[in-house]
Parts: structure tokens; C-alpha cells; sequence
């Protein structure tokens, strides 16, 4: 009978382990996310490899999802372009360094506390809707931001926004190494 009962306590362990951690994972993420890192082609393409397949799994599940949630497709789609030049944007604020040790990058400290400022608001509205409609039967709105086609939305603006970073610092690093080349 102990053992029956271990199963689920080190289950709801687990969640409130995972739970506690959130905010440690963001600050870390955070510190990571502002500081300087070294661009190399390898990694760039592997990144944006796995950007596209992301963006086209997304609008795959959206393009079936919409069978079930009105505007599904719209939303994502609609998440993806701004994401995309959300994050073509991105290389306004940021700093770039060439020299014989390559190139560096300094995302800008505003672009990184935004995007995780969506991850929370993604996570939160998909947390708080769950709990409301598990625990006070509410039922899931069928339009508007808090939807399950909006937080689709919000879910392709952050790949979108993976995906236009990656493409700006490939052309980054390819502009970057021209000019070192000619020097």
C-alpha cells in the first residue's frame, strides 16, 4: 500500500520541484540570453535547420488544429511574419564585433527580456485558462488572444522570432567575413 502511495506523492514532488525552479530557469536564461557569443557558420545552419523545421511543424499543426479552432491558421501565420521581422529587428540594438578571433554578437538586453516576457504571458494565460476551466468549469473562449488559435499565435511569434534572428546573424557573419577578407 506504501508503494501505491509513493507513485503519486513523488509525482506532485516533482511538479512543485519544477515549479519552484521556474524562476531560476528564467534568470538563467536571461544571463544567457544577454551575453556574447561567438557566431560560427556550423552552428548557424543547424539553428536555422532546426528554426524551419519548428516554423513548418507549427503551421502543419495549425492548418489541422484550425479544424477545431476557428482561425487557427491566421493566428499562427499572422504570429509567424511578425515574429519573423520581430526578430530582423532584433539586430538594431545589438552589437557586433569582427576581428581575427571572429565574430561576436551582444544581443540587446531589451530584445531578451521581451521575449521572455511573451514566454511567461504564453505559459501563464495556458496555466491560468487550464485552471479555470479544471477547477471552476469554465469553458475555453473561442476567440480573442486567450485562445487556444490566439496562444497558437503567440507560439509562432516566438519561433518566428527565432527564425528571422537566425537569418540575421547568418547574413551577419557572412556580411562580417567579406569585409574581414578584404581587409
Amino acid at each position: 500500500m506504501p508503494l501505491l502511495l509513493a507513485l503519486p506523492l513523488s509525482i506532485a514532488l516533482l511538479l512543485v520541484l519544477l515549479l519552484a525552479l521556474w524562476p531560476l530557469a528564467f534568470y538563467l536564461r536571461l544571463r544567457r540570453g544577454t551575453a556574447p557569443r561567438q557566431l560560427q557558420r556550423w552552428p548557424l545552419r543547424l539553428q536555422l535547420a532546426g528554426c524551419l523545421l519548428s516554423a513548418s511543424t507549427l503551421l502543419l499543426i495549425a492548418l489541422v488544429a484550425g479544424y477545431w479552432w476557428p482561425g487557427a491558421l491566421l493566428h499562427a501565420a499572422g504570429g509567424m511574419a511578425c515574429g519573423i521581422v520581430l526578430g530582423l529587428l532584433a539586430r538594431l540594438p545589438a552589437r557586433v564585433l569582427s576581428g581575427p578571433g571572429g565574430v561576436f554578437v551582444t544581443p540587446s538586453r531589451g530584445f531578451v527580456w521581451g521575449l521572455l516576457a511573451v514566454v511567461v504571458l504564453r505559459l501563464g494565460a495556458g496555466l491560468w485558462l487550464s485552471l479555470q476551466v479544471m477547477l471552476a468549469g469554465a469553458s475555453w473562449p473561442v476567440s480573442g488572444w486567450m485562445s487556444h488559435a490566439g496562444l497558437l499565435g503567440l507560439a509562432a511569434l516566438l519561433v518566428g522570432s527565432a527564425l528571422g534572428n537566425v537569418c540575421w546573424m547568418s547574413h551577419e557573419l557572412s556580411r562580417q567575413q567579406r569585409l574581414y577578407r578584404r581587409r
